[in-house]
């Protein structure tokens, strides 16, 4: 017979401030790690009653975790925030999506029985990834080349 599934709780969550981009941006020397660590440190302070050590995962999505932002921001966030090594991190990178497929997949751990206290959110900082390149004028030089199925491959 089969294990009913198990429910899925918000039980707290927080948000970081939002500011505008680039080098006028009022947070652009905030580390997004830094940033990360101190919402979650946050979130955890709203629940006195829980144990960090008994959180067992934590999943962020960020749709570009490279460069600035730490490669695996999840575990580096729950490190920050003061949570025990032993609670695991996992970066989920669906572009766009990113945060929903952390915390769908956060709730599913939960439902499944192979988790009982998951964080889950989003991370992050467009200030700290160079978002543009502006390769049109490759083009007309040569350097860019189409490949099968019309997909256009830059030849870097």
């Amino acid at each position: 017979m089969s294990k009913p599934l198990s429910k899925t709780v918000v039980v707290a969550y927080g948000r970081s401030a939002v500011a505008k981009s680039g080098k006028k941006g009022a947070l652009r020397e905030m580390h997004p790690i830094d940033m990360g660590g101190l919402v979650l440190k946050g979130v955890m302070e709203k629940l006195p009653q829980l144990d960090p050590a008994l959180v067992e995962d934590v999943l962020l999505g960020c749709a570009i975790p490279e460069s600035k932002q730490g490669l695996n921001p999840a575990r580096l966030v729950a490190a920050r925030a003061g949570l025990p090594y032993t609670a695991c991190g996992l970066t989920v990178d669906r572009f766009c999506s990113s945060s929903l497929q952390a915390i769908a997949l956060a709730a599913w751990q939960i439902e499944a029985g192979q988790a009982d206290c998951v964080v889950a959110g989003g991370i992050e900082s467009m200030t700290a990834l160079p978002m543009t390149l502006d390769r049109s004028a490759d083009l007309d030089t040569g350097t860019a080349s189409i490949e099968k199925e019309g997909v256009l491959q830059w030849q870097i």
